[in-house]
């Protein structure tokens, strides 16, 4: 066969592609490679990628927490008895808390949303995710802050001022934390939006969509599903033992605590403690206390005048802070911040003068 009958069959080869085409179809390959993280290759939307990566890993991180703080919480508000500002602070904590953990819990479905439009490159669907975020945020920052406050009748109720102190510390440090993290998010947010509206315009109308769920019904689910995990965290709180009352023997609470010591008193009383005092009774509370009734045996409360009766207060109020602050045997009461009423009744039983020792006093 002659070279030109080569060339000749060649070219009448079936099937064989023009080069024209194979050079199109690899135009096309490469400019399918270069556009697939056409978004990504953004610094903007790059730099935000990773800051919405760290916050869904936090969010994830941080969902059954609000859980176990309101068992703690609980715990503590329980061992005041009936006492209604700490119950309605600890009512509308639960409520703040259930909303929180709703709003989260959406904001991890727009992270995961805006990373998988991102990776697909579907810039008209990312600049409506990235939308949401700031009032996502918005919310989480008042929503936050808010339970920061409602904690603080709790706190002052059932924990001591140093521990009041701590707290009133960490509660400075969640809410700088908090608002830190939003204005970062915000910085990097707005970076983005001031480059999306050029890169949908170019895309065009034809750019890919994704076919992504409404995001009403998501909102709706995650209401009512939150309680699920709000009841998963507060079961975990039990795990989670920061009641002062746990180091008592038997895990007991503070009122069994209260009531079995007073029961235990009262069986030797009444008992006389010197010439001029008896001690008649004791009673647990009221709230996170316990309650002494004494008798002034040889004094009745019509024989002294109003200035003696207001010395008597001063005196024997200064003298109860320096008994409890050194009395061995109310080291237990120091331990779980209890306060002490001291009822002080005339031989005739009438009152001559009521005392109370806080343990903020210590």
């Amino acid at each position: 066969m002659t070279p030109k009958n080569e060339i000749k069959t060649m070219n009448d080869t079936p099937h064989q592609a023009p080069v024209s085409s194979v050079i199109d179809d690899l135009e096309r390959q490469l400019d399918a490679a270069r556009n697939e993280k056409a978004l990504v290759r953004v610094p903007a939307l790059r730099r935000l990628r990773n800051v919405v990566r760290s916050y869904l890993v936090l969010t994830l991180a941080c969902l059954p927490l609000g859980g176990v703080g309101l068992r703690q919480t609980h715990r503590q508000i329980s061992a005041l008895g009936p006492d209604l500002i700490p119950n309605l602070a600890f009512l509308l904590s639960a409520a703040q808390i259930w909303i929180g953990l709703t709003v989260s819990a959406f904001s991890v479905f727009a992270y995961a949303r805006f990373l998988k439009q991102l990776r697909r490159n579907h810039v008209h669907d990312v600049s409506q995710t990235t939308a949401l975020f700031l009032p996502l945020w918005n919310v989480i920052v008042v929503v936050s802050l808010i339970g920061i406050m409602l904690l603080m009748p709790i706190q002052s109720a059932t924990l001591t001022p140093r521990a009041r102190q701590w707290g009133a510390y960490i509660g400075l440090s969640v809410s700088g934390v908090v608002v830190a993290t939003y204005f970062v998010g915000r910085h990097y947010v707005k970076s983005a939006q001031r480059e999306l509206p050029t890169l949908v315009a170019a895309a065009g109308v034809q750019a890919p969509r994704g076919n992504y769920r409404n995001w009403r019904p998501i909102a709706l689910a995650l209401l009512v599903g939150s309680p699920a995990v709000l009841g998963l965290g507060y079961w975990l709180g039990d795990a989670v033992n920061l009641d002062p009352a746990a180091t008592l023997d038997h895990q007991q609470s503070v009122n069994e605590f209260l009531a079995n010591t007073s029961m235990e008193i009262n069986r030797s009383l009444p008992t006389v403690l010197n010439d001029e005092l008896r001690l008649d009774s004791t009673a647990p509370g009221p709230g996170r206390g316990m309650s002494f009734v004494l008798t002034l045996v040889n004094l009745a409360v019509a024989d002294l005048s109003q200035s003696d009766l207001d010395q008597f207060a001063v005196t024997q109020k200064e003298q109860a802070v320096v008994d409890y602050r050194s009395n061995p045997d109310l080291a237990r009461f120091r331990e779980l911040h209890v306060g002490l009423s001291f009822l002080y009744r005339d031989k005739n039983g009438d009152t001559i003068a009521t005392i109370q020792v806080s343990p903020d006093e210590l």
